[in-house]
């Protein structure tokens, strides 16, 4: 049967440059109410199961981080960087693409074709790395990307700039100018975690600690079921908030926040949620407060498409795929 599955698509173990086991790091996120994990360690692929006992109740499937290796240059920024993406849902051989006399775009493109070819889930990680320097590239390099993907709109290591600054835009944004364009980008928050030690994650300000981020993932608990769904859409990215409905009609959308019961917020202000309604270039289109809104379809230019956004008086946040007016999806295929 069909649910929400809470789920994590970037992590790191000690088989790449990850402080914890595969075992250990797998058992974490159980703990911590999730569902399943996709191992991405660094250059490296293999089957979860050599090294992580099975269970009924939580799902370990493979992937892979893969990088560019050396720089590749950036024409808008006037800069090199270097490019990461990740390889979900997929065990075997992956040819790395070390072109390092090309384009972001080039690179990328070059990626993504390969990830295609060998049936595996393509995300483009944390182009806000390191503000824009030395890792960071931005909308227009982005722009230039033939194949669909997902998108690390929020990464949670304090190094990714995913909100933004004076500087570089923020990835929400980014992703906004994107769909407008047209182009056929998915969203999902990521933890990126490589330190587990406990004494290790209060020191929130400085590592890519666990926990923090996941993908609800409308499916049932087989790696082929969540494969399906996140080439679909079928899920949404959170920090903390979840959905108890999300309704999609000819009507409108609608949507309920699951009541966690908490009256104060970490700041110890009351807690309060807000509902945003977003359409082309991400402006606001409805706002409610409280725990659900309803958008009705007005059929105006700004409801190209239209994605829910929620948070809350803990800096928590959630952010719904695009719903189109045309009715199509963005499906990550070929």
């Amino acid at each position: 049967m069909k649910k929400y599955l809470k789920g994590q698509l970037h992590l790191h173990t000690t088989k790449s440059d990850g402080t914890g086991s595969p075992n250990m790091v797998a058992q974490g996120y159980r703990e911590k109410g999730y569902d399943f994990i996709v191992i991405t360690d660094h250059g490296t692929n293999y089957n979860p199961y050599d090294l992580i006992e099975k269970r009924d109740d939580f799902l370990c499937i493979p992937g892979a981080e893969w990088d560019s290796g050396n720089w590749v240059n950036s024409q808008y920024l006037g800069k090199g960087v270097q490019i990461h993406l990740n390889a979900l849902c997929y065990l075997g051989d992956f040819n790395q693409y070390k072109n390092v006399n090309c384009s972001v775009s080039d690179n990328i493109n070059a990626f993504l074709k390969e990830i295609y070819r060998v049936g595996a889930i393509p995300t483009v990680n944390h182009p806000n790395w390191n503000m824009p320097d030395p890792f960071a590239f931005d909308y227009r390099d982005l722009m230039e990307i033939d194949y669909p993907y997902i998108l690390e709109v929020k990464n949670c290591c304090v190094d990714n700039y995913s909100e933004g600054n004076l500087v570089i835009e923020s990835m929400e944004y980014t992703w906004d100018v994107l769909l407008t364009a047209g182009k056929k980008v998915l969203c999902t928050f990521d933890d990126d975690a490589h330190h587990y030690a406990v004494e290790v994650r209060k020191l929130t300000d400085m590592f890519h600690v666990p926990f923090q981020s996941a993908v609800m993932v409308y499916a049932e608990l087989t790696e082929n079921c969540i494969k399906e769904a996140l080439q679909k859409g079928d899920f949404y990215a959170t920090t903390g908030i979840e959905f108890e409905k999300y309704e999609v009609s000819d009507k409108g959308i609608y949507v309920k926040i699951k009541d966690q019961g908490i009256s104060k917020s970490k700041f110890n202000h009351d807690m309060v949620y807000n509902i945003v309604f977003k359409g082309r270039m991400g402006r606001p289109l409805a706002w409610f407060t409280g725990l659900e809104g309803e958008y009705i379809f007005k059929h105006i230019p700004d409801e190209e498409y239209v994605r829910v956004k929620a948070y809350n008086t803990n800096y928590d946040c959630a952010m719904t795929q695009p719903i189109f007016q045309d009715g199509h999806k963005i499906i990550l295929s070929l």
